[in-house]
């Protein structure tokens, strides 16, 4: 019953917006949620502000690049059918426990390159 109750809410809010922009943006918005087969990447707030920390120290030190360095990369030379199968290697691989952590990775790297 308070699936049906939040549906009605939903229904009623809808039916509030006054805009066409607005009805748009929240039709694509559940269009996409209802093709998605699982939820989008839910962070905790401690995850996030972890992750934010190291992002910022990595700026510091110059790591990454610029949205501008970025768009002069050229574009993905592989096919789909090439990633698809580079893909299939790499869950073959997860399956089989052959993985790192991010943790474990940038520890490496760290390491090798005294960053």
């Amino acid at each position: 019953m308070e699936l049906e109750l939040k549906k009605s809410k939903l229904q009623k809010a809808i039916s509030m917006l006054d805009s066409e922009e607005d009805v748009n943006r929240v039709e694509k918005y559940l269009r996409r949620m209802t093709r998605r087969e699982q939820p989008p990447c839910q962070f905790t707030v401690e995850e996030l502000r972890k992750e934010l920390k190291i992002a910022e120290e990595e700026a510091r030190q110059g790591l990454g690049c610029t949205t501008e360095e970025l768009r002069k990369q050229p574009p993905c030379q592989y096919t789909i059918e090439e990633l698809k199968k580079h893909l299939e290697e790499a869950e073959e691989d997860f399956r089989e426990g052959r993985y790192y952590t991010t943790e474990e990775v940038r520890a490496y790297f760290h390491k090798k390159y005294q960053i």
